[in-house]
């Protein structure tokens, strides 16, 4: 019957008349594909046609309209959660009755009858293009093959053709690879980020504390939508198991789908994967791909090891130079006639004050400059709270490179260090430099700037260029700086130096910043050092596990200003506290 009526519904409600379809551009013939093949110990039934398919905004109103769905859960929805709104009790976007689909029987019923077989059933539909359906029973229901699994003292089967694999996460591996993301844990396996649930909270049974867990079992599933990770306390082994069906007064359990007794007469309740999944409150479509929007934002900064957002930018007339993008503030073009000197120096009119100019021609090694006439190209910075333009030659292009940095070369001030890119050997200034050379009145003006007065800070990060710069940054304000790459190296350098003040980046190679911060933490001697994160990384869940490490603050690369006040923050409230 759920078979006949999916395919009774899609003939009529989905298969355009030939003349819609002739308007569509479409063959004015409908067709309707159905397909079985057998997969991992379930029959699996595609049903797809290339009709209309569903149109989802009207199904959302519809849903909203009869009180199944908020707007705010109907506007947070993925057009999949959307399209299987048609399974809900109640519902239907036909404007019509007919006999060919026999609307007596919903969808809700087609899926509940499924469902009851230990099935699922799935929808997708693209509007215009047509609907698949795909329908997964057991290949058997009486005798199935089960993982044994026991949590807080109770034994659970899990179909195995809900089994796709086992893991075992030992140690460190636990905090490392499970990972928080919108207030779910999620968990990495192969580049994939599973969602975690936790046998002990979907059926509110007591929990092993932290420090009791020396191993944490993850069984992988695969349930109609998607893969989760469940968690449970052991794992057994596969037995043959006989279902049987649960009481009327246990129906409405979801997470449960039978049980069997096993061979030395205890019972153990058989685990309905779907169930579980909607106990746990998953959302395939929704938190799975936020999931791995963050996690391709993390594994995308790691890959990219030593790369930038750079603006290339002459000076002279042959000379390449490069700063990071983030430093940038505005690109402006001003008449050359517009430029003022006032006590020396040029000046112009800017947004309601007046913007110093700097000449980095005249404290770096550059090719002749060109006489500008006309306009002048200036980068305009935001130094000591008040904005410094740079006048160069010319603005080249915004590009992302890996800098192979270099300093080797490196023989005058306001030069952090030098790569090649796009084939031409390119220096990194350090603006900040630059223009406390050129302007060394407005450093001494503002007394809010702190001074580091030969407190040492180590810097823990694997890009030598943010390293470079961090350095910089750090020396100008009259602190000592130790560089380590890596965590590791960073805890042989502590055990060798005495550090006020550790920075550290998070997405490092060998051993990262989270690793860094744990080993500080358990080392009684390291523990009132104070700590500071500086990452490229702006997300709630790393933000959270860092607090939860105890950082004192945590910063996104890299605002000077901010960073200098940071750190002398960090460091006088240790002293405070």
């Amino acid at each position: 019957d759920p078979m006949v009526h999916i395919i009774r519904n899609s003939m009529d409600h989905g298969i355009e008349t030939p003349e819609k379809r002739i308007e569509a551009g479409k063959n004015p013939v409908g067709s309707m594909e159905i397909r079985a093949f057998h997969e991992g110990g379930q029959v699996n039934i595609v049903i797809r046609d290339d009709g209309a398919g569903i149109n989802i905004p009207k199904v959302k109103a519809l849903a909203i309209k009869k009180d199944l769905i908020s707007q705010q859960h109907a506007d947070s929805m993925s057009d999949r959660d959307a399209a299987n709104l048609v399974f809900m009790a109640g519902f239907s976007t036909a404007e019509k009755v007919t006999a060919v689909s026999g609307r007596g029987v919903g969808m809700d019923v087609v899926r509940n009858n499924i469902e009851g077989i230990g099935g699922s059933i799935d929808l997708q539909s693209e509007m215009g293009k047509g609907t698949t359906i795909t329908v997964k029973i057991p290949l058997t229901l009486a005798i199935i093959p089960a993982l044994m699994v026991d949590n807080a003292g109770h034994t659970f089967a899990i179909p195995q053709v809900n089994l796709t694999e086992l893991v075992c996460l030992e140690g460190n591996e636990i905090q490392k690879r499970i990972e928080m993301v919108r207030n779910v844990e999620v968990f990495r396996l192969r580049g994939e980020l599973l969602p975690i649930v936790r046998l002990a909270d979907v059926l509110d049974l007591p929990k092993r504390p932290n420090s009791e867990i020396d191993f944490l079992y993850i069984v992988v599933l695969s349930s109609g939508k998607g893969q989760i990770g469940l968690v449970v306390d052991q794992v057994f082994d596969t037995e043959e198991i006989v279902v049987k069906p649960l009481s009327k007064h246990l129906k409405h359990l979801a997470a449960y789908a039978g049980a069997s007794i096993l061979g030395d007469g205890s019972v153990a309740l058989i685990l309905d994967v779907q169930g579980i999944v909607e106990s746990a409150g998953i959302e395939f479509d929704l938190d799975l791909e936020e999931a791995r929007n963050a996690e391709a934002n993390a594994l995308d900064n790691l890959a990219k090891d030593d790369q930038q957002d750079i603006l290339l930018f002459s000076i002279g007339s042959q000379d390449q130079y490069a700063i990071p993008l983030g430093l940038v503030n505005r690109l402006e073009e001003f008449d050359r006639s517009k430029v003022e000197v006032v006590s020396g120096r040029e000046v112009v009119q800017y947004r309601g004050d007046i913007l110093p100019l700097v000449h980095p021609e005249h404290f770096l090694s550059v090719s002749e400059m060109p006489e500008q006439k006309g306009l002048l190209s200036v980068i305009v910075f935001s130094f000591e709270e008040k904005f410094v333009g740079l006048i160069v030659n010319e603005i080249l292009d915004i590009q992302q490179v890996r800098a192979d940095f270099s300093q080797a070369s490196v023989s005058e001030g306001g030069v952090l260090g030098n790569a090649i890119v796009n084939g031409k050997t390119t220096e990194f200034l350090d603006v900040y430099q630059l223009i406390e050379m050129a302007l060394p009145s407005l450093v001494r003006k503002n007394s809010n700037t702190p001074q580091g007065t030969g407190r040492r800070v180590l810097v823990v990060d694997d890009s030598p260029f943010y390293r470079t710069m961090i350095v910089s940054y750090l020396h100008s304000a009259g602190f000592e700086a130790v560089e380590a790459a890596h965590g590791e190296e960073a805890l042989q350098k502590m055990e060798r130096i005495a550090v006020d003040l550790v920075l550290t980046d998070l997405e490092m190679p060998v051993m990262d910043g989270f690793e860094l911060l744990e080993n500080l933490n358990e080392q009684e001697v390291y523990k009132d050092i104070p700590t500071v994160v500086l990452t490229t990384v702006d997300q709630d869940s790393t933000r959270e596990r860092a607090r939860q490490l105890g950082v004192d603050s945590y910063l996104i690369k890299v605002d000077r200003e901010e960073l200098i006040h940071t750190v002398d923050r960090a460091l006088k409230e240790r002293v405070k506290s």
